[in-house]
């Protein structure tokens, strides 16, 4: 894989990869990137997961806040299908 943070943002996620022996190389760490240097990293990329969460909502919140329509209006009825049925 290229970046931790692609396949999974989440610490557990790549600490059960590892735990399981799962043998796999970070492009931008390299060969030598050690279990410590791998769990670092994870955490990070999940940590930064949750800010662009939280910055997300929050800019989400000021759109609606100051009368903005969000979503898109054409396709909601099917939109709200799909999501329901996933």
């Amino acid at each position: 894989m290229s970046k931790l943070d692609r396949p999974s943002r989440d610490v557990a996620f790549v600490a059960g990869l590892m735990a399981q022996r799962v043998p796999f190389i970070v492009a931008e760490l390299g060969r030598d990137a050690d279990p410590f240097m791998l769990h670092l990293y994870a955490a990070l990329a999940e940590k930064e997961r949750r800010l662009i969460s939280e910055r997300t909502k929050a800019a989400l919140a000021v759109r609606k806040g100051s009368g903005a329509k969000l979503g898109n209006p054409t396709n909601i009825r099917v939109a709200g299908e799909i999501g329901r049925s996933g």
